[in-house]
């Protein structure tokens, strides 16, 4: 049984990925919000701590606590919220960092685990394959967050160069979706949208897409990381590149509807095609869910559709 760190641990992520941990391991979960009826957990091998990871006080806590692995979700990770604050966002997601680093440090930790995204990665990368050995052009990351995150990378990689840390495992991150109480990605809305809506109206372009990845197969990706102390940058995404238009099909076709798609402000797509073929190798994994299969899976989940 292997201690474990999570931060952001009340999070979309950390709320699923403490419940597997936490099965064959001591986890030890931090987040900045307190648990509600969606995150409460209580299991005998978990234990949560409501603190600031920005504030070193916080790890006074654990010092004499064995930590193995860290796992580092938390962030202030949506545009929208990083540009009401940047000064802010980027001081909670750069100190925080910082500071778990010297931790890592400090306690040996086997392997530092980073959740970064593939918004590191910019805009209009067109239908090219996005690999994680590729020079990142900076001029195409416009945004916070993302700029935030390749820091973060940076960061991590020179504790690494200057032995501090023994290992790192950061992961790019493909745009999540799953169940929520609520929509919060394009590939929720969208749902919701077809199945309500008389006529879907997307803004840009119809052929935008991603590498979306549902939650469960992120969380099980997660775990065959923390199994492994492979160093290294990787893509944790899905196989398949979906377009906006891809997800209003799928919709349709699983409410036997046929609604038609309105195109606002017509603007060149914008692709992000992330490459998993080097976690896949790797890490021996493979997602379980297509958009179609995750759609089916998400329905029976969510309320609001």
């Amino acid at each position: 049984m292997e201690s474990i760190l999570i931060t952001g641990c009340n999070g979309f992520v950390g709320n699923k990925l403490k419940r597997e941990l936490a099965k064959k391991n001591k986890v030890y979960g931090f987040d900045i919000d307190k648990e509600n009826t969606h995150t409460k957990f209580k299991h005998r091998n978990f234990k949560f701590y409501k603190k600031d990871l920005t504030l070193k006080s916080t790890y006074e806590l654990i010092k004499k606590i064995k930590i193995d692995k860290i796992i580092h979700l938390s962030a202030v990770s949506t545009d929208k919220l990083f540009n009401s604050d940047p000064i802010g966002s980027f001081n909670n997601n750069l100190s925080s960092t910082l500071n778990l680093l010297s931790f890592a440090s400090q306690k040996k930790c086997k392997n530092f685990i980073f959740a970064s995204s593939e918004w590191g990665y910019g805009n209009d990368n067109g239908k090219k394959s996005l690999l994680e050995r590729n020079l990142i052009d900076r001029t195409k990351v416009t945004s916070g967050y993302g700029v935030s995150k390749l820091m973060g990378e940076d960061l991590i990689i020179n504790f690494y160069n200057n032995k501090k840390i023994s290992r790192y495992t950061i992961l790019r991150f493909g745009i999540i979706f799953g169940p929520r109480p609520r929509p919060a990605s394009a590939v929720e809305g969208l749902m919701m949208e077809t199945k309500y809506n008389d006529v879907i109206k997307i803004n840009g372009s119809k052929n935008s897409g991603r590498t979306f990845i549902y939650i469960d197969d992120l969380v099980s990706g997660l775990q065959a990381v923390v199994k492994k102390n492979i160093i290294g940058v990787f893509n944790l995404c899905n196989d398949k590149l979906y377009t906006l238009e891809d997800i209003v099909n799928f919709s349709n076709k699983l409410f036997k509807l046929n609604k038609k798609i309105s195109v606002l402000n017509r603007s060149k797509p914008v692709t992000r095609y992330n490459s998993n073929k080097k976690f896949k190798k790797y890490f021996k994994w493979k997602p379980r869910f297509n958009m179609e299969k995750a759609l089916k899976n998400l329905v029976t989940k969510v309320d609001y559709v």
